[in-house]
């Protein structure tokens, strides 16, 4: 028998002390993680300053102590749509996956329009402890030339200053 996957999707600009903080937490309830890294090609945007295996970079040092894999998940301009678009992707179907989200457009996607997944709630159900955390608020932080590296893990940090991503941040500003 399968074990149950939790799928987490998000866009992880960066990957903070927050998501994986929610991550842990997914795990220690007996989950398989799944992380759907939303995607939006080879452009990089001020929300969206970090590519698909930058962000892949971020996590790959917490995927073994998680068991969780990761996936690329290019936008679509269709909600109705979307749930399945990451159902092909990664391979969860909504009778043995639980959706991990607080994002109420996210968790509309795979609630609605002919989908049915159970729902976890980072704050209710798992009592995360990063309410305040956002990557908005992180690279507010790195334009304003503040300190940001406490809020995310160390290995994070370490990407984002291999791959310039002070430097991408306050070019796309």
């Amino acid at each position: 028998m399968n074990k149950m996957k939790a799928i987490i999707v998000g866009r992880f600009q960066p990957l903070h002390n927050g998501h994986l903080d929610l991550a842990k937490k997914v795990r220690e309830k007996g989950y398989n993680i799944v992380i759907g890294i939303g995607n939006n090609g080879d452009k990089r945007t001020s929300r969206c300053p970090f590519l698909f295996e930058e962000v892949k970079k971020m996590w790959l040092p917490h995927l073994e102590k998680l068991n969780a894999k990761v996936y690329c998940i290019p936008d679509i301009p269709n909600d109705k749509e979307y749930a399945e678009h990451v159902e092909k992707i990664t391979g969860i179907q909504e009778e043995d996956t639980t959706l991990v989200s607080g994002n109420e457009h996210t968790i509309k996607c795979f609630t609605e329009y002919n989908r049915i997944y159970k729902v976890l709630s980072p704050y209710k159900d798992l009592n995360c402890n990063y309410p305040k955390i956002s990557g908005t608020y992180i690279r507010e932080l790195i334009k304003e030339n503040k300190p940001w590296e406490e809020f995310v893990p160390k290995k994070t940090s370490k990407v984002i200053d291999e791959i310039n991503g002070i430097k991408i941040i306050k070019n796309l500003c």
